[in-house]
């Protein structure tokens, strides 16, 4: 069940759209963070979950690849 609150505005939540990308990057910059304490076997997933986050804050990639 989505929780409503992170949900964007224009879809009913109170997230305005800069608190979406500020969100979105705390996440990314934790999990960047804490990389280096996963053993050498990083799942590619994760790699490619990281880069679409990046690529999502400068508005380079959609909510559908975001997924």
């Amino acid at each position: 069940m989505r929780d409503n609150r992170f949900v964007v505005v224009h879809r009913g939540g109170p997230l305005t759209k800069d608190h979406h990308h500020q969100l979105i990057r705390w996440a990314r910059k934790c999990s960047e963070h804490v990389l280096s304490l996963i053993d050498e076997n990083i799942d590619k997933r994760l790699i490619n979950a990281l880069y679409v986050a990046k690529e999502w804050e400068k508005e380079k990639a959609t909510v559908g690849e975001a997924r």
